[in-house]
């Protein structure tokens, strides 16, 4: 049973802050159905875990990618299944046609002929770039640091979480492949050379169902160090033995990506 809710306050709180800018929060634990409670202090420890001082440990096994490479699996213009994500269910499309109806009505007002036909074109067209925008907004923000590279961790624990309706609604997108509104997957990922540890919590779908432990994965990681000792991991991964992508959010160009791996 959910107990510690102030905890669960504060977990919630810094996932969706992590999933606005693009990225897992580094070493987060294996979210679990029932909860032990925790001390702030030991919550920055799992932060930090990914951190690590030059000689303490191996380095991870990641390869640094050319900005060219980058820029073939990291998009900042919207691809068409980022402009799906953004453009959500019927209703909210209504909502922006709706938007761009008003703005045509209220420019129409304006005095002054010329202003106001000017501003009645970005009303008119809101529905469609609206995504567009979202999505650019979105994908900048997954460059963190300086350099971006290829990770290549394993699957360590693959669970199942329960959770609430009103939890699940944040993270809620139209898919017809999407369970009912009652499961979070939660994927640990885990570097077989110097243990690096990243955590997904994502909504559950079929497609996840074939996913093991044990299973190779690829991801994106982005560092100001070269060496990547220190990394934040793009919440977008790749299982080439499924050609499976596991994310909420669709960050990658996926026909970019699976060539890039492939070549590295």
């Amino acid at each position: 049973m959910y107990d510690d809710t102030d905890d669960d306050d504060d977990d919630e709180y810094d996932d969706a802050r992590a999933e606005e800018n693009g990225h897992e929060r580094r070493g987060r634990k294996r979210r679990s159905s029932s909860f032990s409670f925790s001390s702030p202090k030991n919550r920055n420890n799992r932060r930090n875990r990914n951190k690590r001082e030059p000689g303490n440990a191996p380095l991870p096994n990641v390869t640094l990618l050319t900005n060219g490479e980058v820029e073939k699996c990291l998009p900042i213009a919207a691809t068409s299944n980022q402009y799906g994500y953004f453009w959500g269910t019927t209703a909210t499309a209504m909502q922006r046609v709706a938007i761009s109806i008003l703005g045509i009505v209220l420019c129409s007002t304006i005095n002054d002929f010329e202003i106001g036909t000017a501003l009645q074109v970005p009303f008119a067209t809101f529905f469609l770039w609206a995504p567009i925008a979202l999505a650019a907004r979105r994908n900048s923000a997954a460059r963190a640091g300086e350099f971006v590279g290829l990770w290549r961790p394993e699957v360590k624990n693959v669970e199942v979480v329960p959770v609430f309706p009103k939890t699940f609604e944040r993270n809620r997108r139209k898919s017809r492949n999407r369970r009912a509104m009652s499961e979070m997957l939660v994927i640990d990922f885990i570097d077989p050379i110097s243990s690096f540890e990243v955590s997904f919590r994502i909504p559950n779908e079929r497609r996840y169902d074939d996913v093991q432990i044990g299973d190779a994965c690829e991801l994106l990681v982005s560092s100001d160090d070269d060496l990547f000792r220190d990394f934040v991991a793009i919440r977008e991964a790749y299982i080439p033995e499924l050609d499976v992508f596991i994310g909420d959010y669709p960050f990658l160009d996926r026909t970019g990506f699976v060539l890039v791996s492939k070549r590295v």
